[in-house]
């Protein structure tokens, strides 16, 4: 049964995407895995599977967290020895995550053009770690923010983790009639594995780091990037094991079911049919790049012209599935190139297996 949100139309005032961290080629991050896997099984067919798999994933470069400070970090979790532990894993994942985190909101604070003590609450969203002391307490002490400010903290939400924030904050900033931020941060690749599952290895093709983050008000006269109309969800009880995110003692074990795309080929088409009538004359397609066989799963059950998605084509090609934040970046990318009054609608997909929506309409204001 598909499920309308009650709240009503917020703006965006501003948006912020981090992009202080390196990017390694695909090629190269594909052979330092590859033989990382031949190391660590002593299976050549392995390491050659996945080696084709990279060369499949639609990705050309990807950022990684790690890298941030050197190359050292990264190699040692190529190295092939054990893998580490998920307590040494989120010891990692606390260097960096609050970093990329106070990176983007500070960018969408400042795009939007408010001070952080206008900030009535906070919403973070990760599911690749856990955060000592507590992440969103970090956060908000460390961009400043009111004493009084509320926090909530998504965890576990995958990919379309931005989503249900967005909701969070849309009440939140309609109720207390304050700005809100959304902050969505992943270090993806931490959880390295030596799975044989295809799904497993995919994974490791497709995922990397990033953080994004957004400003949400009640409407106002003071111009904005685009206003969020109401949104919509629905859960498909069928695949409910076609995308998985499990906690393991060493790492986090994400799955991606070939049956994955089809599914949302088959579903995708009527979710957003009853969510926007009017679909066909969307200016914008902002759709989650998962990997290159879910945009054409979507491509394919909407019946989309083939450049409808090139926006998600180009960041998976130059950043990789970061998770919950990616579709704040290919959100960005449209509103630069949008006029005011033009309609789109962002669409992610996260466990569950979860189709999210929501439809936006380009505001006056341009990106600064």
């Amino acid at each position: 049964m598909m499920k309308s949100e009650s709240e009503g139309v917020v703006d965006l005032l501003g948006i912020g995407c981090s992009e202080d961290l390196p990017a390694f080629k695909q090629r190269d991050l594909a052979a330092l895995y590859a033989d990382y896997l031949e190391r660590a099984t002593s299976d050549k067919r392995l390491a050659r599977r996945a080696s084709l798999l990279f060369a499949r994933a639609g990705v050309d470069t990807r950022r990684l967290a790690l890298a941030r400070e050197g190359g050292s970090r990264v190699r040692e979790l190529y190295e092939g020895g054990a893998l580490p532990t998920t307590g040494q894993r989120m010891a990692m994942y606390r260097d960096v995550a609050p970093h990329l985190a106070v990176d983007a909101a500070r960018q969408a604070i400042s795009n939007a053009g408010i001070s952080p003590d206008e900030i009535g609450s906070v919403v973070l969203a990760t599911c690749t770690g856990i955060g000592e002391p507590d992440f969103d307490v970090e956060l908000a002490t460390r961009l400043g923010l009111r004493p009084d400010v509320e926090r909530s903290q998504l965890i576990w939400m995958s990919c379309s983790a931005a989503f249900p924030a967005l909701r969070i904050a849309r009440r939140s900033a309609l109720a207390q009639e304050r700005p809100a931020l959304v902050v969505c941060v992943e270090v993806c690749s931490l959880h390295i594995r030596t799975d044989a599952d295809p799904g497993s290895l995919l994974a490791h093709a497709l995922f990397a780091d990033g953080a994004a983050a957004m400003v949400v008000a009640p409407p106002s006269k003071r111009g904005a990037l685009a206003t969020f109309s109401p949104g919509q969800v629905q859960r498909l009880p069928h695949a409910r094991d076609a995308l998985t995110w499990n906690f393991t003692d060493h790492g986090f074990r994400v799955h991606l079911a070939p049956l994955l795309s089809s599914h949302l080929a088959r579903d995708s088409g009527s979710f957003v049919r009853e969510l926007d009538p009017d679909w066909r004359d969307l200016a914008a397609w902002c759709v989650h790049p998962g990997g290159p066989a879910i945009l054409s799963a979507v491509e394919g059950g909407l019946g989309l012209p083939p450049d409808a998605l090139a926006t998600s084509r180009d960041v998976l090609r130059n950043y990789g599935n970061m998770s919950s934040p990616t579709i704040l970046y290919v959100l960005k990318a449209h509103l630069a190139n949008l006029s005011p009054g033009e309609r789109g609608l962002m669409l992610g997909f996260g466990t569950g297996v979860t189709i999210e929506g929501v439809p936006f309409e380009k505001g006056a204001r341009s990106l600064s």
